[in-house]
């Protein structure tokens, strides 16, 4: 965890925004739908339990799933989704690896193990799994959002900065302020200290109203003070 200005993020935050939730049932939409139509018994009792939000249903239905065929890839994937949704990171993280191993080509997996990972704060294993997610899905905004946010993590910041450009261009409505803020975090890491703050002047620009735009306004207020870069990217005491 990591204190900025004030602002507590870490493994946790930047995951929890409406942004990354929208992120998390694009996934699973196109993880479970195409079962929708064909799954019976548990299985379609826990696809119907997740996409009515209702986690706890949804996990006990696919572990049923899995007790009665654990050589379905699909069910201990959505077993996975469903223990990530109820915040469950090591649990899911294990069904999901299981899921992996059966069938590396489900939509989603890595993305979803990335997410794990992550919260669990293995970044190298979420950094491999999310940059696998966006070799497969080169022209998905989310997955450069979510990769971008694991490699800042690694300190890798050019390489998280264009993961967050990539996202904002190609779906600047949902990204473009938080890239912006993002970016002058990374650039802020990188001690650039002018380009953070044209990063976050055009992150208060977007969305000035909005939680991001406070915090990058915060941010850029704090930069102006002129402390060294060190003292604005600390662990937190």
């Amino acid at each position: 965890m990591y204190t900025f200005h004030r602002f507590k993020w870490g493994v946790r935050s930047p995951l929890r925004s409406a942004a990354s939730l929208a992120v998390f049932f694009a996934i699973a939409a196109a993880s479970f739908g195409v079962y929708a139509q064909s799954a019976e018994g548990p299985l379609a009792r826990g696809v119907a339990a997740l996409a009515g939000g209702e986690w706890r249903e949804a996990e006990a239905s696919f572990e049923q799933a899995v007790e009665e065929d654990p050589r379905d890839a699909h069910a201990w994937a959505l077993l996975g989704q469903a223990r990530n949704y109820r915040e469950r990171y090591s649990a899911a993280a294990e069904a999901l690896q299981k899921a992996l191993l059966l069938d590396p080509t489900l939509p989603g997996i890595h993305s979803d193990l990335g997410v794990a990972w992550l919260h669990l704060g293995r970044i190298a294993e979420a950094h491999d799994e999310l940059e696998l997610h966006v070799k497969d899905h080169p022209g998905d905004a989310s997955a450069h959002w979510m990769a971008g946010q694991a490699v800042f993590l690694t300190r890798e910041v050019d390489h998280a900065i264009g993961h967050f450009r990539r996202a904002a261009e190609l779906a600047p409505g949902r990204y473009s302020s938080l890239s912006s803020l993002f970016i002058g975090l990374a650039q802020a890491l990188a001690g650039r200290i002018e380009e953070a703050k044209r990063a976050f002047a055009d992150c208060e620009r977007a969305a000035p109203d909005s939680a991001e735009g406070v915090a990058a306004s915060a941010y850029r207020r704090r930069l102006s003070d002129a402390k060294p870069c060190d003292t604005l990217l600390r662990p937190e005491d």
